[in-house]
């Protein structure tokens, strides 16, 4: 099993662990069609690095000397994350740069952000030195955040891993829904975890619109999912 493969697999077990806590992380959202939801962010749960976007420093997760966990902002940019996460061992992707992204199964307007290592999800606090903290192993109220002034949505990036903007989600203020006013992180949720594959230079072509697919290989069949060498047939120009 592949790296990328070995980590989805771990995000779907963290996700049915805390879906059966009751938190109500979602596999996928039963409401609506198609990879993004009506806010623009992704519909399907996946793994992300979020960055801030005045700094361009990723935010990662820090355990405390009391085991609390808590989210700040590090020294590293989002290019050193994404490079330091890359190099994780298999045995060890929960990287403190990568969090886990999932919709609410009852409310597809909310998500939640868990930290994959403990399964909590972050929690905002009204006050206190540490406003934002991943506390509960299930997602309340108190754990459900919003996007507000969604901008670049990037549905494609879900093809890619990194911190470019071929790998950024969207840019977004992430506001907690119990206290919208107080806490607003303005970041880009940028992709750690490959949920589509590369297209092949045929099927690039094809959506690209340059090439027609020949007669007798059926594009987006069984067939087609091979990664063979196939003739592409240009398309006539217009005289």
């Amino acid at each position: 099993m592949s790296d990328s493969n070995q980590t989805a697999a771990r995000l779907a077990q963290v996700a049915r662990r805390l879906e059966g806590a009751g938190g109500g992380f979602a596999e996928a959202s039963t409401s609506g069609s198609g990879p993004l939801a009506d806010d623009g962010l992704p519909r399907e749960p996946t793994l992300v690095t979020l960055v801030d976007v005045e700094t361009g420093r990723a935010y990662h997760a820090v355990t405390l000397d009391d085991g609390s966990i808590v989210l700040e902002l590090s020294d590293l940019t989002a290019e050193e994350a994404v490079s330091l996460a890359a190099r994780t061992s298999p045995a060890d992707a929960h990287h403190p740069t990568r969090f886990a992204f999932s919709r609410l199964r009852s409310d597809a307007g909310f998500f939640g952000v868990a930290h994959p290592a403990s399964g909590r999800y972050l929690q905002a606090k009204k006050s206190g030195r540490h406003r934002l903290m991943f506390f509960s192993n299930t997602c309340g109220v108190n754990e459900q955040f919003e996007a507000r002034d969604v901008r670049d949505v990037n549905p494609n990036a879900r093809r890619k891993t990194g911190a470019g903007a071929d790998a950024t989600l969207a840019v977004a203020s992430f506001s907690p829904r119990r206290f919208p006013e107080t806490i607003a992180l303005r970041v880009r949720l940028c992709n750690a975890l490959a949920t589509l594959p590369e297209p092949t230079t045929f099927e690039a072509a094809v959506i690209s619109g340059s090439v027609m697919p020949t007669s007798g290989w059926g594009f987006g069949s069984a067939r087609s999912s091979a990664r063979s060498s196939v003739s592409l047939e240009a398309t006539p120009s217009a005289s």
